[in-house]
């Protein structure tokens, strides 16, 4: 090929790598919205008809806790996707290059005792704790979880980062847990929650490098052209 053809590919090469490493933007892969009313779209509460009422008379999905009568210490619910969620937040996520997680949350009138996203496989139950320490009562909070094993997510004893991938290839179910806000009483008062624009996030390049990366390759294509011609 010669001298002068491997240099001038060479300079090619390296400002096609220069500008290869494309900037990575979040796009939606899958999302719940909730913008139909009255329709909470196959989403349940983990602990059937003595956790959480759901509820959508807003366009987001509403989470009530009744007022408790009888001590329950600690109590909290996950709201989860279930059988006929329309969302299609469940499968393998590894396959469809899933790699976050954004949602926004309600604390209605009380600040929740603990949040925390869960998702799990028939194999492990794994959760990511959330800060709430910047929470405004009565105002929607944007969160955006990392599904990446080692920002903090666990699945009890004996998991590790690949048992965390093989689990996320598999998701069955993915959800929010909120704690009860026991407000300092032993029997705390109604409360209510909320939940909306849950979406399952891949990366994929931003356009605009995407063109510039095109731009560096064009070069080649014109020098691969020219020794397939013969003229170099």
């Amino acid at each position: 090929m010669g001298t002068r053809v491997a240099a001038r590919l060479a300079a090619t090469l390296a400002a096609a790598v220069a500008l290869g490493a494309p900037v990575l933007l979040a796009s939606p892969m899958m999302s719940e919205g909730w913008d139909t009313l009255n329709n909470v779209s196959g989403w349940v509460n983990s602990m059937g008809p003595d956790g959480a009422t759901l509820g959508n008379s807003a366009n987001y999905l509403s989470i009530s806790f009744a007022a408790e009568t009888v001590p329950l210490p600690d109590q909290g619910d996950i709201v989860k996707t279930g059988p006929g969620s329309a969302a299609g937040l469940t499968g393998n996520y590894i396959a469809a290059g899933i790699q976050s997680v954004n949602f926004r949350f309600l604390a209605q009138d009380y600040a929740p005792d603990g949040l925390a996203l869960y998702f799990a496989s028939a194999s492990h139950v794994w959760f990511l704790p959330l800060d709430t320490s910047t929470l405004s009562v009565g105002t929607f909070a944007g969160y955006s979880a990392s599904l990446d094993y080692g920002t903090g997510w666990m699945g009890g004893p004996g998991t590790d980062a690949a048992a965390f991938l093989n689990d996320l290839a598999a998701v069955d179910w993915i959800g929010v847990y909120i704690g009860r806000n026991y407000a300092g009483c032993d029997l705390p008062p109604a409360q209510a929650y909320g939940l909306d624009d849950f979406t399952a996030y891949t990366a994929t390049p931003e356009p605009d490098t995407v063109v510039l990366l095109l731009s560096a390759l064009a070069p080649l294509l014109v020098v691969f052209r020219r020794i397939r011609a013969g003229k170099l």
